[in-house]
């Protein structure tokens, strides 16, 4: 079977061209399909050329939008640079008042030790009669005072009478004279 289609011909001649029909151009096909098919046959063939076209030189040319990226690309490492480097200061400043706080702790505890040492009243006291000549009072120069008036206050009274406006306003620019004056 596969030999049998295979010696299969439609056509005695091979078709140059083709056979489908050109509805636009009737008269045409009309002249051609009456030529005997030897005149076609030995036709020139005209055989297209393919003419390169002049290749367009790809222009370079840099897109906006990259260069706003590249532009804030470069504003955020400047940013990230410059708060680094804040950073660093920041962090120096702390170590520096780390290191003051624990020296102003010491001298806090210095401190407290010689306030601590300088109201020892054991101390004291052996100054003052040692060095100043104190002595303790006994017991006869111990006086005690008793008063038998009783404490009194006095409140005064407001003025009953009522006080005009006029006698108001007369007071108030009298003690800005007073003031000023």
């Amino acid at each position: 079977m596969p030999a049998a289609a295979a010696k299969k011909t439609y056509t005695a001649t091979p078709v140059t061209g083709s056979l489908a029909y050109d509805i636009a151009q009737p008269e045409e096909e009309a002249y051609f399909y009456s030529l005997p098919r030897e005149a076609i046959a030995n036709a020139p063939r005209i055989d297209e050329e393919v003419v390169q076209k002049t290749r367009a030189v790809p222009r370079q040319a840099i897109a906006p939008a990259a260069v706003l990226g590249f532009a804030l690309a470069a504003a955020l490492l400047v940013v990230v640079i410059f708060a680094h480097v804040g950073m660093s200061a920041a962090s120096e400043n702390v170590l520096a008042l780390e290191h003051q706080v624990e020296e102003l702790q010491k001298r806090q505890d210095d401190l407290l030790i010689d306030y601590e040492t300088a109201f020892n009243l054991t101390e004291l006291e052996d100054y003052a009669i040692n060095e100043l000549g104190m002595q303790k009072p006994r017991s006869d120069q111990i006086y005690f005072i008793n008063s038998t008036a009783e404490d009194k206050a006095v409140v005064l009274s407001e003025r009953a009478e009522s006080v005009s406006l006029v006698d108001r306003l007369g007071d108030f620019l009298s003690s800005i004279a007073e003031y000023f004056g």
